[in-house]
Protein backbone atom coordinates (compact mmCIF):
# COMPACT_ATOMS: atom_id res chain seq x y z
CA UNK A 1 0.00 0.00 0.00
CA UNK A 2 1.26 3.15 -0.92
CA UNK A 3 0.67 6.78 -2.21
CA UNK A 4 0.61 5.42 -6.62
CA UNK A 5 -0.83 1.67 -5.26
CA UNK A 6 -4.10 3.35 -3.69
CA UNK A 7 -4.78 5.64 -6.99
CA UNK A 8 -4.20 3.37 -8.88
CA UNK A 9 -6.76 1.58 -11.33
CA UNK A 10 -5.70 -1.60 -11.65
CA UNK A 11 -4.56 -2.59 -8.14
CA UNK A 12 -8.49 -2.34 -6.70
CA UNK A 13 -9.08 -4.92 -9.79
CA UNK A 14 -6.26 -7.43 -8.61
CA UNK A 15 -7.60 -7.26 -5.16
CA UNK A 16 -10.85 -8.04 -6.01
CA UNK A 17 -9.97 -11.17 -8.42
CA UNK A 18 -7.95 -12.09 -5.36
CA UNK A 19 -11.07 -12.10 -2.96
CA UNK A 20 -13.09 -13.56 -5.07
CA UNK A 21 -10.66 -16.92 -5.81
CA UNK A 22 -10.30 -16.49 -1.91
CA UNK A 23 -6.71 -15.89 -1.93
CA UNK A 24 -5.13 -14.63 1.33
CA UNK A 25 -4.32 -10.74 0.48
CA UNK A 26 -1.86 -9.28 2.68
CA UNK A 27 -1.65 -5.47 2.96
CA UNK A 28 1.91 -4.03 3.32
CA UNK A 29 1.97 -0.40 4.19
CA UNK A 30 4.77 1.79 2.24
CA UNK A 31 3.81 4.84 3.95
CA UNK A 32 0.89 6.15 5.75
CA UNK A 33 -1.73 6.45 2.36
CA UNK A 34 -5.06 5.87 3.51
CA UNK A 35 -7.42 3.41 1.55
CA UNK A 36 -9.54 4.75 -1.31
CA UNK A 37 -12.40 3.53 -3.06
CA UNK A 38 -13.16 -0.03 -3.50
CA UNK A 39 -9.92 -0.60 -1.80
CA UNK A 40 -11.73 0.93 1.32
CA UNK A 41 -14.27 -1.65 1.31
CA UNK A 42 -12.10 -4.90 0.34
CA UNK A 43 -9.14 -4.32 2.94
CA UNK A 44 -10.88 -2.26 6.07
CA UNK A 45 -11.06 -5.72 8.40
CA UNK A 46 -7.99 -7.26 7.13
CA UNK A 47 -4.59 -7.53 9.04
CA UNK A 48 -2.19 -5.61 7.85
CA UNK A 49 2.18 -5.34 8.15
CA UNK A 50 3.11 -1.63 8.55
CA UNK A 51 6.28 -0.96 6.83
CA UNK A 52 6.79 2.34 7.98
CA UNK A 53 7.84 0.86 11.42
CA UNK A 54 11.52 0.59 12.27
CA UNK A 55 13.74 -1.90 10.83
CA UNK A 56 11.68 -2.73 7.54
CA UNK A 57 14.00 -5.46 7.30
CA UNK A 58 12.14 -7.31 9.88
CA UNK A 59 8.80 -6.29 8.20
CA UNK A 60 10.17 -7.85 4.97
CA UNK A 61 10.35 -11.18 7.15
CA UNK A 62 7.19 -10.95 8.35
CA UNK A 63 5.53 -10.39 5.27
CA UNK A 64 7.36 -13.43 4.07
CA UNK A 65 6.29 -15.89 7.21
CA UNK A 66 2.89 -14.57 6.17
CA UNK A 67 3.36 -15.35 2.93
CA UNK A 68 4.34 -18.87 3.52
CA UNK A 69 1.83 -19.32 6.35
CA UNK A 70 -1.02 -18.97 3.58
CA UNK A 71 0.50 -21.20 1.08
CA UNK A 72 1.31 -24.15 4.14
CA UNK A 73 5.16 -23.75 4.02
CA UNK A 74 5.76 -22.13 7.07
CA UNK A 75 9.06 -21.90 8.25
CA UNK A 76 10.26 -24.98 10.77
CA UNK A 77 13.33 -24.51 11.88
CA UNK A 78 16.37 -22.38 10.60
CA UNK A 79 18.15 -25.96 10.36
CA UNK A 80 15.94 -27.12 7.36
CA UNK A 81 17.81 -26.34 3.94
CA UNK A 82 14.47 -26.85 2.02
CA UNK A 83 13.05 -24.09 4.41
CA UNK A 84 15.73 -21.84 4.54
CA UNK A 85 15.85 -21.96 0.64
CA UNK A 86 12.41 -20.90 0.49
CA UNK A 87 12.86 -18.34 3.14
CA UNK A 88 15.79 -16.68 0.65
CA UNK A 89 13.73 -17.03 -2.60
CA UNK A 90 10.50 -15.05 -0.90
CA UNK A 91 12.46 -12.51 1.00
CA UNK A 92 14.27 -11.89 -2.41
CA UNK A 93 10.95 -11.69 -4.12
CA UNK A 94 9.32 -9.54 -1.73
CA UNK A 95 12.33 -7.18 -1.66
CA UNK A 96 11.99 -6.77 -5.25
CA UNK A 97 8.87 -6.02 -5.90
CA UNK A 98 8.56 -3.71 -2.64
CA UNK A 99 12.02 -1.78 -4.43
CA UNK A 100 9.96 -0.87 -7.50
CA UNK A 101 6.43 -0.54 -6.19
CA UNK A 102 7.27 3.13 -4.67
CA UNK A 103 8.05 3.86 -8.37
CA UNK A 104 5.72 2.39 -10.04
CA UNK A 105 3.29 4.91 -12.39
CA UNK A 106 0.69 4.68 -15.01
CA UNK A 107 1.32 5.30 -18.73
CA UNK A 108 0.12 8.71 -18.88
CA UNK A 109 2.58 9.66 -15.71
CA UNK A 110 5.46 8.56 -17.59
CA UNK A 111 4.14 10.43 -20.83
CA UNK A 112 3.92 13.45 -18.91
CA UNK A 113 7.65 12.62 -17.91
CA UNK A 114 9.23 11.92 -20.74
CA UNK A 115 8.01 14.31 -22.91
CA UNK A 116 9.81 16.81 -20.79
CA UNK A 117 13.05 15.06 -21.87
CA UNK A 118 15.40 16.38 -24.72
CA UNK A 119 17.74 14.61 -27.43
CA UNK A 120 20.78 13.64 -25.05
CA UNK A 121 18.77 13.36 -21.89
CA UNK A 122 18.86 10.24 -19.92
CA UNK A 123 15.56 8.85 -19.09
CA UNK A 124 14.54 5.99 -16.86
CA UNK A 125 12.56 3.02 -18.54
CA UNK A 126 11.96 -0.71 -17.24
CA UNK A 127 14.05 -2.60 -15.17
CA UNK A 128 16.03 -5.36 -15.74
CA UNK A 129 19.18 -6.99 -13.74
CA UNK A 130 22.62 -5.34 -14.08
CA UNK A 131 24.62 -5.95 -11.38
CA UNK A 132 24.66 -9.13 -10.64
CA UNK A 133 23.81 -12.77 -11.45
CA UNK A 134 21.12 -12.72 -9.52
CA UNK A 135 17.56 -12.22 -11.36
CA UNK A 136 15.78 -11.24 -7.75
CA UNK A 137 16.52 -7.30 -7.53
CA UNK A 138 16.26 -5.46 -10.81
CA UNK A 139 17.91 -2.20 -11.28
CA UNK A 140 16.07 0.11 -13.32
CA UNK A 141 17.28 0.83 -16.85
CA UNK A 142 18.51 4.23 -18.66
CA UNK A 143 17.85 5.28 -21.99
CA UNK A 144 19.68 8.20 -23.67
CA UNK A 145 17.05 9.99 -26.23
CA UNK A 146 18.22 10.24 -29.78
CA UNK A 147 15.63 11.87 -31.09
CA UNK A 148 12.40 13.78 -31.21
CA UNK A 149 9.16 13.34 -33.80
CA UNK A 150 6.04 14.80 -32.72
CA UNK A 151 4.48 12.59 -30.41
CA UNK A 152 7.27 9.77 -30.42
CA UNK A 153 10.45 9.46 -28.93
CA UNK A 154 13.62 7.79 -29.97
CA UNK A 155 15.90 5.79 -27.12
CA UNK A 156 18.52 3.24 -27.32
CA UNK A 157 19.90 2.01 -23.54
CA UNK A 158 22.33 4.32 -22.04
CA UNK A 159 24.98 0.42 -21.20
CA UNK A 160 25.06 -2.85 -23.22
CA UNK A 161 22.67 -4.47 -21.25
CA UNK A 162 23.07 -7.87 -22.03
CA UNK A 163 25.32 -10.11 -24.19
CA UNK A 164 25.14 -11.88 -27.36
CA UNK A 165 25.30 -15.52 -25.64
CA UNK A 166 21.55 -15.16 -24.32
CA UNK A 167 20.54 -15.47 -27.99
CA UNK A 168 22.87 -17.03 -29.81
CA UNK A 169 25.69 -19.43 -30.09
CA UNK A 170 26.66 -19.41 -33.60
CA UNK A 171 27.39 -16.15 -36.40
CA UNK A 172 24.62 -17.87 -38.30
CA UNK A 173 21.73 -17.74 -35.54
CA UNK A 174 22.16 -14.05 -34.95
CA UNK A 175 18.93 -13.90 -36.63
CA UNK A 176 17.26 -14.60 -33.27
CA UNK A 177 18.07 -11.34 -31.72
CA UNK A 178 15.14 -9.66 -32.56
CA UNK A 179 12.84 -12.60 -31.06
CA UNK A 180 14.74 -12.49 -28.24
CA UNK A 181 14.35 -8.78 -27.70
CA UNK A 182 10.36 -8.89 -28.32
CA UNK A 183 9.74 -11.35 -26.23
CA UNK A 184 11.81 -12.49 -23.18
CA UNK A 185 13.26 -9.03 -22.77
CA UNK A 186 9.70 -7.36 -23.06
CA UNK A 187 7.84 -9.79 -20.59
CA UNK A 188 10.63 -9.55 -17.98
CA UNK A 189 11.96 -5.79 -18.24
CA UNK A 190 8.83 -3.97 -18.47
CA UNK A 191 5.52 -3.90 -16.71
CA UNK A 192 1.65 -3.37 -18.05
CA UNK A 193 1.47 0.18 -17.73
CA UNK A 194 5.31 0.50 -19.25
CA UNK A 195 4.54 -1.73 -22.19
CA UNK A 196 1.37 0.76 -23.43
CA UNK A 197 3.68 3.64 -24.52
CA UNK A 198 5.97 1.22 -26.90
CA UNK A 199 5.48 2.25 -30.34
CA UNK A 200 4.77 -0.47 -32.77
CA UNK A 201 7.41 -0.96 -35.08
CA UNK A 202 9.33 -1.97 -38.09
CA UNK A 203 7.44 -5.36 -38.23
CA UNK A 204 4.03 -5.70 -36.85
CA UNK A 205 4.55 -6.96 -33.39
CA UNK A 206 7.90 -6.06 -32.77
CA UNK A 207 8.20 -2.64 -30.20
CA UNK A 208 12.15 -3.37 -30.01
CA UNK A 209 14.89 -3.10 -32.69
CA UNK A 210 18.44 -2.77 -33.04
CA UNK A 211 19.57 0.39 -34.78
CA UNK A 212 21.50 0.00 -38.28
CA UNK A 213 24.50 2.01 -39.57
CA UNK A 214 23.10 4.80 -40.90
CA UNK A 215 20.54 5.56 -38.06
CA UNK A 216 24.10 5.56 -35.47
CA UNK A 217 25.57 7.99 -38.02
CA UNK A 218 22.80 10.37 -37.57
CA UNK A 219 21.81 10.57 -34.24
CA UNK A 220 24.96 9.76 -32.61
CA UNK A 221 27.01 13.32 -33.40
CA UNK A 222 30.89 11.60 -32.80
CA UNK A 223 32.24 8.05 -32.67
CA UNK A 224 33.03 9.54 -29.22
CA UNK A 225 29.14 9.57 -28.35
CA UNK A 226 28.83 6.10 -29.90
CA UNK A 227 31.52 4.62 -27.00
CA UNK A 228 29.63 2.34 -24.14
CA UNK A 229 30.15 0.01 -21.25
CA UNK A 230 28.57 -3.01 -20.40
CA UNK A 231 26.62 -3.78 -16.89
CA UNK A 232 28.60 -6.35 -14.71
CA UNK A 233 25.59 -8.81 -15.49
CA UNK A 234 26.25 -8.62 -18.97
CA UNK A 235 29.99 -8.92 -18.97
CA UNK A 236 28.84 -12.38 -17.64
CA UNK A 237 26.68 -13.10 -20.62
CA UNK A 238 30.18 -12.50 -23.00
CA UNK A 239 29.69 -8.38 -23.65
CA UNK A 240 32.28 -8.02 -26.45
CA UNK A 241 35.49 -6.80 -25.61
CA UNK A 242 36.31 -4.85 -22.36
CA UNK A 243 39.51 -3.50 -23.15
CA UNK A 244 39.26 -0.16 -20.77
CA UNK A 245 36.20 -0.95 -19.63
CA UNK A 246 34.62 -0.57 -23.32
CA UNK A 247 32.84 -2.94 -25.23
CA UNK A 248 31.10 -3.94 -29.10
CA UNK A 249 28.22 -3.36 -28.90
CA UNK A 250 26.07 -4.98 -32.45
CA UNK A 251 23.68 -3.17 -34.88
CA UNK A 252 21.37 -4.57 -37.29
CA UNK A 253 22.41 -5.49 -40.93
CA UNK A 254 22.17 -3.11 -44.15
CA UNK A 255 20.12 -4.85 -45.76
CA UNK A 256 17.97 -7.01 -42.81
CA UNK A 257 16.35 -5.79 -39.22
CA UNK A 258 16.49 -9.23 -38.09
CA UNK A 259 20.03 -9.98 -38.88
CA UNK A 260 23.83 -8.23 -36.52
CA UNK A 261 26.05 -8.31 -39.17
CA UNK A 262 28.04 -5.52 -38.05
CA UNK A 263 29.19 -4.11 -34.80
CA UNK A 264 30.15 -0.55 -33.33
CA UNK A 265 33.71 -1.08 -31.55
CA UNK A 266 35.00 0.10 -28.61
CA UNK A 267 36.26 3.12 -29.99
CA UNK A 268 33.23 4.22 -31.72
CA UNK A 269 33.61 2.91 -35.09
CA UNK A 270 31.15 0.80 -37.53
CA UNK A 271 32.94 -2.26 -38.83
CA UNK A 272 32.07 -5.95 -39.74
CA UNK A 273 32.91 -8.62 -37.34
CA UNK A 274 34.78 -12.09 -38.52
CA UNK A 275 32.10 -15.14 -38.57
CA UNK A 276 35.16 -16.90 -37.79
CA UNK A 277 36.16 -14.86 -34.29
CA UNK A 278 32.81 -14.26 -33.78
CA UNK A 279 32.42 -17.06 -30.31
CA UNK A 280 35.82 -14.68 -29.41
CA UNK A 281 36.67 -10.77 -29.86
CA UNK A 282 33.23 -10.20 -31.46
CA UNK A 283 30.73 -11.37 -28.79
CA UNK A 284 29.63 -7.97 -28.94
CA UNK A 285 27.16 -6.21 -26.37
CA UNK A 286 23.42 -5.85 -26.75
CA UNK A 287 21.99 -2.17 -27.00
CA UNK A 288 17.76 -2.34 -27.40
CA UNK A 289 16.35 0.80 -29.13
CA UNK A 290 12.68 1.35 -29.38
CA UNK A 291 10.29 4.52 -30.45
CA UNK A 292 7.68 5.48 -27.22
CA UNK A 293 4.68 6.80 -27.58
CA UNK A 294 4.07 10.26 -26.25
CA UNK A 295 0.62 10.87 -27.01
CA UNK A 296 -1.76 9.41 -24.51
CA UNK A 297 -4.72 6.99 -26.26
CA UNK A 298 -8.05 7.37 -25.68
Amino acid sequence: ISKDSVTSTEVPKEVGIALKREKTVVPFLLDNSEYQGSLEYDLQNINYIDATKNPFEDRIKDLANAICFASSKPFCTDNALDNQQTKSSVIASINNTVKHSASYKTAKEMQVEFAKANVGDTITFGSYEQDSEKWEHKEPIEWLVLARKKDRMLIITKYCIEGSDVFCDYANERYMALNWLNNTFVNYAFNYEEKKIMKNCLFRHNKLFFLKSYEVEKHFISSEARVTKATVYAVAHESGSYTDKFCEWFIASRTSFDRLDEVVDRFGEISSPSVKSYRGYYCAGIRPAMWIDLKSKK
